[in-house]
């Protein structure tokens, strides 16, 4: 693909707007290869292209401006994505291009979501949309997004069923990317549920079609949650290095979110292992991303509880109680049931 849009380039020549749609396939290329900067750079040259070109770069504006935003979002910069994507919805209205509009709203919900702010104006409008185009991949990503919108709230088995139909949708696409995705998903909450053995079968199925898809983001993702299970389950030597891994690989993508939430997850090793003081100074400073600087609520709950564990695993309840009570108000800030029984938990065992 890389070498055949190299031809199509050196044939467009003074077409800008030709160019510019090029550059984002270019784009998406980088993003799969998890070249933020680089795909970022070719969304930034095709934009300069369009600029000027008036209502005739539109259309490559809105698909460029998309492209940004999802790049924006899986480095965790939540802000950022919501700008580009809210610019690529308003010229997709103006357009009255519904496949652009539904893809801006689903990722204006995804950004506003991860940044703390769940209740929004862009939650559960992109479905009907896909819904209206026939649209399955649209769809299976909508759904998913439903699925991970329940997971939150506390309602498991309606997100199972949620992830159940994204995957349904995606194989009657041919999409196994997005298969790996909802099984993924799945693994994630028979994972919280301690059926360890049921989460790995997905988590390992998942790190198979993406590492052979070249989806290293998604093979990091799946490696993180492999290392996740290794440490609830026991097995602390094999965490340890599945973490690291998968930690390094986010920081080489420059998606800041992945790093912060796989560091807080190497903390909760230490915890679980028994190491209160490398458990307590992750938990406080995590590598390569400040804890605070823009974590969502919901990531700042898992911290405060596990530095409120290491404090109590160094027979310090009196400092552990703050931790805990920092932790359940951020629970609570980020509409997430799950995360406050388990700090009212922890509250339980101090008092």
């Amino acid at each position: 693909a890389d070498r055949a849009y190299e031809r199509a380039r050196a044939l467009l020549v003074g077409d800008a707007v030709a160019e510019a749609s090029l550059l984002r396939k270019v784009g998406v290329i980088r993003e799969h290869e998890g070249r933020y900067d680089d795909a970022l750079g070719c969304y930034a040259r095709g934009l300069e292209l369009v600029d000027g070109a008036g209502d005739a770069g539109e259309p490559a504006l809105v698909e460029l401006e998309l492209a940004r935003a999802g790049v924006r979002f899986r480095q965790g910069r939540y802000d950022e994505a919501v700008e580009s994507a809210e610019r690529a919805a308003r010229s997709a209205e103006r357009l009255v291009d519904k496949r652009s509009l539904a893809h801006a709203y689903y990722l204006l919900d995804l950004g506003h979501t991860r940044a703390g702010r769940p209740q929004n104006p862009y939650k559960g409008r992109a479905l009907p949309l896909y819904e209206e185009l026939d649209d399955p991949v649209g769809r299976a990503s909508a759904v998913n997004n439903a699925g991970n919108d329940a997971y939150w709230e506390g309602r498991w088995d309606d997100a199972r069923a949620s992830y159940a139909e994204s995957g349904e949708l995606c194989e009657r696409a041919g999409d196994v990317v997005g298969v790996a995705r909802a099984r993924n998903n799945e693994g994630e909450i028979l994972s919280d549920q301690g059926r360890l053995d049921d989460a790995v079968e997905r988590f390992e199925h998942a790190l198979r079609v993406w590492r052979a898809a070249g989806y290293r983001l998604g093979a990091a993702l799946a490696t993180s949650n492999l290392g996740r299970a290794a440490a609830r389950g026991g097995r602390f030597a094999d965490a340890h290095e599945l973490l690291e891994r998968a930690r390094a690989e986010f920081a080489e993508f420059g998606s800041e979110a992945f790093v912060r939430e796989t560091a807080a997850r190497q903390a909760e090793a230490h915890m679980l292992a028994g190491e209160h003081r490398a458990a307590y100074a992750l938990a406080s400073a995590p590598p390569d991303a400040s804890p605070h600087d823009g974590a969502p609520p919901v990531l700042l709950a898992l911290l405060e509880r596990i530095a409120g564990y290491a404090a109590l695993q160094n027979r310090d309840p009196a400092a552990a109680r703050p931790h805990f009570e920092a932790s359940l108000a951020h629970a609570r800030a980020s509409d997430a049931p799950y995360e406050e029984a388990l700090t009212l938990h922890a509250l339980a065992e101090v008092a």
